[in-house]
């Protein structure tokens, strides 16, 4: 079995921030996302989808771990493959004839997939969030029925179950030729994963397994969702790297990253980048970007 990292996406929700950084290195608590997820893979052979825009960062940040990058060659959100491009474009390039297993890059957890085994059939992991309300308009849902998914839905507004996925996902050798009929068809939405599902289990292609899985899971696809992965991981309220300097301001359910100076501010619900300088400001619901310098003119003397 072969582990594929699926971080060719750009994150354009998340913009400035992505301006600077793949979201998949995105620090959480202090820690790239991607490192989060590798504690929780078994020992296979780990390929990492990411494109020739941050390609280099993500050079850097492997260094001499065993594993190896595959570079789509996009540089923007125009250009991008999508999930299941990522997936085909893998496949191909690496003329992979063994079981993949498929892990969205931009998603926390804290279950484990060690123990994870190979299976006939196509396999997505699930997540109950409890709450069918919570499902509309932002998760795959899916719908089970003796251990496998009898409807899949992709953002649906009248949610089937509040099982979601969670950006998960097993496909064995006999899938790949229907991931490359899905791809080649432009009809197809191919930037989302669960419209593959919805496809497969739709046209009756392959059946495809649900698991159930327990414990934290965060999709990170948006600045709050964001900073509530950053407040669930550090058990605060707001996480401030230790390296910012904080001067008589406020800070609440905010993320500032490295090397940034507060001074005489207030922060509500914001992402401060790395370097940022902010003086005499207030700022609610907004991210700024790396390197920024916003000073209040009138509060320098």
């Amino acid at each position: 079995m072969i582990i594929l990292i699926l971080a060719g996406g750009y994150g354009r929700r998340l913009a400035p921030l992505t301006d600077y950084h793949a979201k998949s290195l995105l620090s959480v608590v202090g820690r790239p996302i991607i490192e989060w997820t590798l504690d929780k893979l078994p020992s296979e052979k780990i390929l990492i989808s990411t494109n020739r825009r941050f390609l280099d960062s993500f050079k850097e940040w492997i260094g001499n771990r065993a594993m190896e990058l595959v570079c789509e060659e996009t540089t923007r959100e125009e250009e991008k493959l999508g999930a299941v491009g990522g997936l085909l474009y893998t496949i191909r390039k690496k003329r992979i004839d063994e079981p993949v297993l498929v892990v969205n890059g931009d998603n926390l957890f804290d279950f484990s997939l060690k123990d994870f085994l190979e299976s006939d059939s196509a396999v997505n992991l699930l997540y109950d969030i409890k709450d069918v309300e919570e499902v509309k308009g932002k998760y795959g849902n899916a719908l089970m029925e003796d251990g496998f998914i009898v409807q899949f839905l992709e953002k649906p507004q009248n949610p089937v179950s509040s099982l979601v996925s969670t950006g998960i996902y097993y496909f064995p050798p006999p899938t790949f030729r229907l991931i490359e009929e899905f791809y080649q068809d432009p009809t197809k939405d191919t930037d989302n994963m669960g419209s593959l599902l919805k496809w497969m289990t739709e046209e009756e292609k392959i059946k495809i397994k649900g698991v159930i899985k327990e414990g934290i899971w965060i999709d990170i696809g948006s600045k709050d969702s964001y900073i509530h992965a950053n407040q669930i991981f550090s058990g605060k309220n707001s996480f401030i790297e230790t390296s910012t300097r904080l001067k008589n301001s406020t800070v609440k359910s905010s993320v500032i990253l490295k090397g940034s100076t507060i001074v005489d501010s207030s922060l509500e619900g914001c992402i401060i980048d790395e370097d940022c300088l902010l003086e005499g400001v207030e700022f609610r619901d907004t991210i700024i970007g790396k390197g920024s310098r916003i000073v209040k003119t009138n509060t320098r003397q």
